[in-house]
């Protein structure tokens, strides 16, 4: 379980340039900077890594 959160910290590290280690998962994305364009690119990346489809609407107030 570790590896999966810790592979979808560095997801969302590498839109907004920092590292897997700064991504705290308690921390809404938009505290991040990551606005609505950058979260749809995570979610294709995450159905694309780990094979699913996502129904998620994207919400300003989603965490990661």
């Amino acid at each position: 379980m570790r590896d999966i959160l810790y592979e979808l910290q560095a997801m969302v590290a590498d839109y907004y340039g920092g590292s897997a280690e700064e991504v705290d998962p308690d921390c809404p994305l938009r505290d991040l900077g990551i606005e609505t364009v950058g979260l749809t690119g995570i979610v294709a990346a995450i159905e694309a890594k780990f094979n699913v489809i996502s129904s998620v609407m994207v919400d300003e107030n989603y965490h990661t």
